[in-house]
């Protein structure tokens, strides 16, 4: 109908453009990230409930990359090490740990590389030979996993190194747990000789052998973090020696009372350390603003934020300290 080039090409461009206006204008205000830092805000949240020189076990990309965000772009809490769980089954992963990362030191391990070689312990048996309820040093097993020396015909004919327990036992020098702050003078009657557990499934993970690794050597010399967002089964067995404190479960040189939550969480809430996070330290990426639209990622994290400042503020009550549980859950309400 239109004979005119110019005037079909612009009738075109219209037409054309049509359609991403439409979207744009429709569809703006549920894809706006204007003025929202919940990323940027939270991960800040996971390196601040860490003490300096702090080691982090994290599980997935959401609990991970922001943190790496912030060490890499904006130089902060870089003398935290992020242990990923996913990735300490790889190669590289295992290498970058093991060397300094601006402040952060390099993370001792007793493997070598041909020990955490692609295909090499992916994943490691548990052959109980002999039904024991002794507890074995995880230092002792560590070196009879990288034995070569110490395998077994599995399988297909296949020769691997095994557990040759379950029941697995780090030692607990009580002068060097007080001294260095790992625990206060408060809790010092509470400390055992060696935090004990048994090991649940028929294997051990490669990045499991690496938490090992790391716990065999690291002598209670620094703080050893895990991400309260990460499955269970990532925990290892450990869920009796840990302490909620923020976002983060400190692994502890003595057994943890059970509250009985009815939040899902475990461990045992230090109310000083995690009230003083939770109300001072933390930011919320301007959550509590009307105006900055929260997408569904945002929207099932504020579930998380709930049940931290609900079990704070539970655990403050049942130490009689009802203000500081009021406060708390005002604090949760407003943001």
């Amino acid at each position: 109908v239109i004979k005119d080039q110019k005037l079909q090409a612009g009738l075109a461009t219209v037409l054309c453009l049509s359609g991403p206006i439409l979207m744009a204008k429709e569809g703006w205000d549920d894809h706006d990230r204007s003025n929202r830092y919940t990323a940027r805000a939270i991960a800040k949240n996971y390196l601040d409930s860490c003490e300096k020189d702090a080691i982090l076990f994290t599980n997935g990309d959401n609990d991970t990359f922001p943190l790496w965000y912030l060490q890499e772009v904006e130089g902060y809490r870089t003398d935290v090490r992020i242990v990923n769980l996913t990735l300490a089954s790889t190669e590289w992963f295992i290498d970058m740990i093991r060397r300094q990362a601006y402040e952060g030191k390099p993370i001792q391990l007793s493997m070598e590389k041909d020990d955490y070689r692609q295909g090499t312990r992916d994943y490691v048996p548990i052959v109980e030979r002999k039904k024991s309820d002794a507890h074995i040093n995880v230092s002792d097993l560590v070196s009879f996993v990288l034995d070569e020396q110490n395998q077994e015909m599995f399988g297909q004919g296949q020769k691997m190194n095994y557990f040759p327990t379950r029941n697995f036992r780090v030692p607990v020098d009580s002068a060097t747990v007080v001294s260095n702050g790992t625990v206060g003078p408060e809790y010092a009657n509470r400390v055992v000789d060696a935090i004990e557990w048994e090991v649940g499934g028929q294997y051990v993970l490669k990045s499991e052998l690496v938490m090992l690794d790391i716990l065999a050597n690291n002598n209670w010399e620094r703080p050893i973090y895990y991400a309260n967002t990460m499955p269970k089964s990532s925990y290892f067995g450990l869920e009796e020696y840990m302490q909620h404190e923020g976002f983060t479960y400190r692994l502890v040189p003595y057994k943890v009372k059970d509250d009985r939550n009815q939040f899902g969480y475990f461990g045992e809430v230090k109310t000083d350390i995690m009230y003083t996070n939770m109300m001072e330290e933390f930011a919320f990426g301007n959550m509590e603003d009307p105006g900055v639209f929260l997408d569904e990622n945002n929207l099932r994290f504020v579930t998380n934020l709930r049940l931290n400042f609900s079990r704070l503020a539970d655990a403050l009550v049942k130490e009689g300290d009802n203000e500081r549980a009021e406060a708390v859950l005002d604090k949760c309400m407003a943001m």
